[in-house]
């Protein structure tokens, strides 16, 4: 991620590496996670300016980037497990959490693509199933 980066999740926006490190650290230390990404494709700028309105809708701060960049679409599915003992795969007794749409702008900085933006706005929220 950039310095600057900004991590819209759970409602809430994070603004810079520290802020979304901090958000991180503050998750349960025994939580287990695991993501499945389908969906992926890039945004052409017609669908990249259509989706600005979105996240407009959901981050009053919002402003489009300034840098040349990609931008990519997918759903995000995680799978939460957290009894509070440690936890490795395979876990018993997890389950499906939430399904998300995330949107994320990747910039090029001195030959590699780091993380700009990420914003995941849920569609399903699964409790215990």
């Amino acid at each position: 991620m950039t310095q600057d980066a900004v991590w819209f999740r759970q409602g809430k926006r994070h603004a810079g590496r520290d802020a979304i490190e901090r958000a991180l650290g503050a998750r349960s230390n025994t939580l287990f996670v695991r993501h499945a990404i389908t969906n992926l494709f890039e945004l052409d700028a017609a669908e990249t300016a259509a989706s600005d309105d979105v996240l407009r809708e959901h981050d009053p701060e919002w402003r489009p980037g300034q840098q040349a960049s990609r931008v990519f679409s997918y759903y995000l599915t995680g799978y939460t497990c957290d009894d509070g003992t440690p936890r490795e795969a395979p876990c018993d007794g997890g389950h499906l959490h939430k399904l998300s749409w995330v949107r994320t702008r990747l910039v090029q900085r001195d030959e590699r693509w780091l993380i700009a933006e990420k914003y995941m706005l849920a569609q399903f929220i699964f409790h215990g199933v």
